[in-house]
């Protein structure tokens, strides 16, 4: 009787083990597998993005912003549209970049003209796709190899810098030092991992524009995209970055120039 009892226990316990046991290595054992789509997925959203950006340096479709009195971007296709996904569209307004849609736009058409508010007449506008890629585009000109696109992996980071003169922005060249040893000039763009860096102006808090007859002092640096400034205030600050992003550095002219 006692060598039955131990035998139904042994069952039952082998039971239990089977019960708790096998499913937890089934569970343990597939994570590696949501992992590896994970990664399969994310190399496929970087294709995309990556077939978006040749079909556009292609002219599939050609933008163009027209600055007019009525600006707009014009979208035309060299051949069969392949569908483009506008998730935002900013313009810069002298202090920050300010969001434009209040939803995605898909364009389809072989041609197509989207209207812009006319606050962004004569100012450079930033185009953002649903792949993320974001395309910089001054007035009166089309998309060519200005972009923001990085490396599978890598995040893309467009510095730039402008001087507020009144009702005009005039772009400018500073020198920038990135991490502390990466030095370039204004407009520049940068492909890094998330993280926090160091970015700093090595321009004087005052700069002079001789073919302007201007000078202008620093206001601040303003952000758009996956990213954060510690102090915008400052000349020398830290920059975080998860995701696409266009940092500005903004200057305002002292003085406007003399009509003579």
């Amino acid at each position: 009787m006692r060598g039955l009892s131990t035998i139904i226990i042994a069952i039952i316990l082998l039971l239990l083990i089977s019960l708790v046991v096998v499913p937890a290595f089934i569970i343990f054992n597939s994570v590696p597998v949501y992992s590896s789509q994970a990664k399969i997925s994310s190399q496929g959203v970087s294709q995309l993005a990556s077939e978006e950006n040749n079909q556009v340096f292609r002219g599939n479709p050609n933008v163009y912003y027209n600055s007019s009195a009525n600006p707009s971007l014009q979208f035309t296709f060299a051949s069969v549209p392949a569908p483009f996904n506008i998730t935002q569209i900013y313009y810069f307004n002298g202090t920050v970049w300010v969001p434009i849609l209040n939803q995605s736009v898909l364009v389809v058409a072989y041609s197509t003209s989207l209207p812009l508010p006319k606050q962004a007449f004569n100012k450079p506008i930033i185009i953002v796709t649903g792949y993320g890629n974001i395309y910089f585009l001054n007035p009166n000109t089309s998309i060519t190899t200005v972009t923001i696109s990085g490396p599978a992996g890598k995040i893309p980071v467009y510095i730039t810098a402008f001087v507020v003169n009144g009702s005009k922005l005039i772009p400018v060249n500073l020198s920038v030092t990135f991490q502390g040893y990466l030095s370039f000039l204004t407009p520049n763009v940068l492909c890094v991992d998330p993280g926090t860096y160091s970015v700093a102006i090595k321009n004087s808090s005052t700069i002079f524009l001789p073919n302007y007859g201007l000078t202008a002092a620093f206001q601040n640096w303003s952000v758009i995209g996956y990213g954060t400034v510690g102090n915008p205030d400052s000349l020398s600050t830290t920059f975080t970055v998860t995701g696409a992003a266009v940092l500005t550095a903004i200057y305002k002219a002292n003085l406007q120039r003399s009509a003579g």
